[in-house]
């Protein structure tokens, strides 16, 4: 039976399975925000509903959003497309397999001129972010407002927090390997994007455990090990069983790191 990892987690840590060998429901959208946006386009949204599939693509009125993507079962992130100003448009989730759904007049398209100052994103601090996620970053620009919301490329970050206008506290969601950009959407959907202003990194790797921690002076102790992010795939739930140098080696689990001490 296929089955269907649904969210941008390269670990496999995060997201919703889905058996796509079961009947999948349609698509469905509960509130997109921001739901307005200057009639120029641009403005990314985070969508939620349910049954969001890998692929989905949105209809904002009759014109396709130019980018998009899956974050989980009932999150998404789109970004706008251009349209005539005052208009309000119906916005549709299409599923690979066909499947649709909409949210009536859902989003509304504002003239330009009658918007306050858009927002600016100049820094991002640190520069560096695990693959897995959970990073804490400091967005650093202007005209952050009340209420903006923040994305590593098209993934929504957590915990958002505006700490005055010129700074956004959030936490990174997890990410594939290399650069991303960075973007602030205002309430009023008016969305700023720092190209490339982060890049995703392999966490070093990391021990919770060492059974027993203690040992004879002569050494020959052998020790079970449990570790995680091992050689830069993710968590294991493995374990290793080591003299650290010695020659008992047994090993379970996925991953192992050689020397740890000699």
């Amino acid at each position: 039976v296929a089955v269907a990892k649904v969210g941008n987690d390269p670990a496999g840590q995060h997201g919703d399975t889905l058996d796509l060998g079961q009947v999948i429901s349609t698509p469905s959208i509960q509130q997109l925000r921001p739901a307005t946006g200057p009639a120029t386009g641009g403005t990314m949204s985070r969508i939620t509903g349910a049954f969001f599939l890998p692929g989905v693509q949105f209809l904002y009125g009759d014109k396709p959003a130019p980018r998009a993507q899956t974050f989980s079962f009932d999150t998404a992130v789109a970004v706008s497309p251009a349209a005539m100003n005052g208009l309000v448009v119906d916005v549709t989730a299409i599923n690979i397999d066909g499947a649709s759904g909409s949210l009536p007049m859902s989003f509304s398209y504002v003239d330009p001129a009658t918007l306050g100052a858009p927002p600016s994103v100049a820094s991002v601090a640190p520069q560096n972010l695990s693959t897995l996620g959970g990073t804490a970053m400091q967005i650093n620009g202007n005209n952050f407002a009340n209420q903006a919301l923040a994305f590593v490329g098209l993934s929504p970050v957590s915990g958002s927090t505006q700490v005055n206008p010129n700074r956004v506290d959030v936490v990174a969601p997890p990410g594939p390997i290399g650069p991303a950009d960075v973007t602030v959407s205002n309430p009023d959907g008016q969305s700023a994007t720092l190209t490339g202003g982060v890049t995703y990194v392999v966490p070093p790797p990391s021990i919770s455990t060492l059974t027993p921690n203690s040992g004879a002076g002569r050494g020959g102790t052998c020790a079970v090990r449990r570790s995680a992010r091992l050689l830069g795939h993710g968590s294991s739930a493995g374990s290793q069983r080591s003299n650290f140098g010695g020659r008992c080696a047994i090993r379970r689990g996925r991953y192992s790191v050689r020397h740890i001490a000699d």
